[in-house]
Order: structure tokens, then sequence, then C-alpha cells
């Protein structure tokens, strides 16, 4: 009796063993597989070199005639992001494989200066204007204008996407994603002028830019040998872009302060290539480039003084930025 059941046991036992392997390999959400990513390196932002020192007429109207190169548009700085999400196996509407994950990234960058501009004669002044263009300040014949600008900049923010991912053959995945975005740039300036021992002029200001839309992205990876990967993707956002403009500003015993707001429609572009190579299972190392454009960026014209209604008062407009970053990030998969 004992000898039966014991046989009838390890036929069960062995059958089973086969249907599960006859089973479908399908796994469905019921089997998230989770990754995280960070990622460091050096970062350049281009932006508008600032306005705020200014070659002036030297009579009535003392008209704005060309704005001053006291610094370069570039900044030097570093970057620092990453990403966290589940992938799940499942063949619905064309994809082999779904992700949902939260990517954010931050750049800082900065960039200061000292510059001097000496007068030499007649047709020739330089200086600024007030902050309420009541007033401008310029350099007499034979004077020296001396500047120094500090400029910091932080450029980031964070998006959710939702992924499909199809095999291309043996080789390749094509990824396509969507999802909402929020980003903010925030620019810190402060300059300071004086005009041959004489009129001084401290300034420093805030413009921050909230950018809140949405962000479309794809992607191809491809395997080059068993442990080395290549990809390359692109991102484009649409925003709703919403700047305010606080400064303040001394000449002398003299304070004036001014606040400015906008809004408009920004866009962006994300141009990212990356080289990976898998450690082990879990953990992979990874060399990456990538190019960042983002419009309607906001600058400030500071106008002019009173008698010059054609350069106008300070406002602000609209320019761009360019960023490049380089480095290198680690991936689990957990």
């Amino acid at each position: 009796m004992n000898r039966i059941l014991t046989t009838a046991v390890i036929s069960c036992l062995s059958f089973s063993q086969y249907a599960i392997a006859d089973e479908p390999t399908y796994v469905g959400f019921n089997s998230p597989r989770g990754f995280a990513v960070v990622e460091v390196g050096p970062a350049l932002l281009n932006m508008k070199e600032t306005q705020f020192f200014i070659q002036r007429g030297e009579n009535s109207p003392f008209a704005k005639e060309a704005v001053l190169d006291t610094g370069s548009s570039w900044s030097q700085g570093g970057y620092i992001g990453g990403e966290f999400g589940h992938s799940f196996d499942l063949n619905k509407w064309g994809f082999d494989q779904y992700t949902v994950s939260l990517a954010a990234d931050w750049t800082r960058t900065e960039t200061d200066s000292s510059s001097s501009f000496y007068d030499t004669g007649a047709g020739v002044r330089f200086g600024w204007v007030t902050l309420d263009n009541s007033n401008g300040y310029g350099t007499n014949n034979g004077n020296t204008l001396t500047t120094m600008t500090d400029r910091q900049f932080d450029y980031g923010g964070a998006t959710v996407l939702i992924s499909g991912t199809k095999k291309l053959g043996d080789r390749l995945d094509l990824t396509l994603g969507a999802g909402p975005s929020f980003r903010r740039l925030l620019e810190k300036n402060k300059y300071h002028g004086e005009i041959g021992g004489g009129s001084q002029v401290d300034h420093n200001e805030n413009l921050t830019t909230n950018y809140l839309g949405g962000a479309v992205k794809a992607s191809v990876s491809g395997n080059l040998t068993h442990d080395l990967k290549g990809s390359v993707s692109g991102q484009i956002g649409i925003y709703r872009a919403d700047s305010s403009f606080n400064a303040q500003q001394t000449i002398s015993s003299n304070h004036y302060s001014e606040t400015r707001s906008r809004s408009l429609m920004s866009y962006s572009s994300d141009v990212k290539g990356t080289l990976s190579y898998a450690l082990d299972e879990y953990w992979t190392l990874s060399g990456f480039g990538r190019l960042t454009y983002l419009s309607n960026v906001p600058t400030v014209n500071y106008g002019s003084s009173p008698q010059d209604t054609a350069n106008g008062k300070l406002r602000l407009e609209e320019d761009s930025l360019l960023g490049i970053n380089v480095g290198l990030s680690l991936a689990a998969r957990f």
C-alpha cells in the first residue's frame, strides 16, 4: 500500500513539473521589475549675455547705442539626474513591455567676470540706467567704467513617463513614451559698476520661470556585444511658461526696485546618446552625452533713460537656452 501511494505521488509531481513547463512564459503585472539610475557630470549652459551695462550717446536723448560685452554667454557647472521605475512584460497594443518611471534632473552653472571701459573722448559714454528708467549714468571724457558681473543658473525638473517597448528583431528595441512634465529655470544676477571713483551701482535680481506641460519620448537601443549596449533617445516637451522678475538697485543713497511677469508657450527638445556596459545581472555602468534646447527663455532688456523713447523701458524679452552635458551613470535592477 505504501509503495502504491509513493508511486502515485511521484507520478503527480512529475506530471505537474511538465505541465508547468508547458505553460506560456507570459509575465504579467504581478511580476514587476524595478530599476534605479543615477547620473552625474559637468555641464555647460548658453544663454543671452546680460544687457545691463551699455554704451550711450553723449547728447540728448542719450540714446542706448550698444550693449557692453561684460561676460560670456556660456556658464559652467555640474549636472545630476536620476530615474526610478518599474517594467512589466505585457503584450498589449503592439508593445512587448511597459514601463512607468519618474525622471528628474538638475543643472547648476555659474559665470563671473570683471571688465573696464575707458572713455576716449567725444562720442563715447559708458554706463547704465536706473531700474525705473528715470535717469541714466555715464562716463565723462577720460573716465573709466569698471564692471563686475556674477551670474548663477539653476535649471531642472521632473517628468513622469508611461512607455511601451517593442522588439525590432533580435538586437534592437524601440521605446515610445509620454507623460506630464515640470521644469524650472532660476537666474540670479549681481552687477556692480563704478565710474571713475564717482557714481556706483549695486544691482541684484532674480528671474524665475516655471514650465508646466507634457513630454513625449522615443528611443532606440541595441546590443553591440553580449555586455555592451548603445542607445539614442529624443524628447520633446510643450509647456506653459510663467516668468517673474524682481530686482533691487542702489545708486549712491538712492534705492530702486521693480517687478515684472509674463506668460508664454514654450517647447523643449532633448537628444541623448548612451553607451552601457553590464557589470553583472543587476548593475550597469554607462557613459552619456546630452544636448538640450529650451525656447522662450526670458531675458531682461533694461530700456533706457526717459528722453530715449525709442529704446523704451525695462521689459522681459524672449531668447533661448542651450545645454550640453556629458557624464557617467550607474543603474541597478531589483
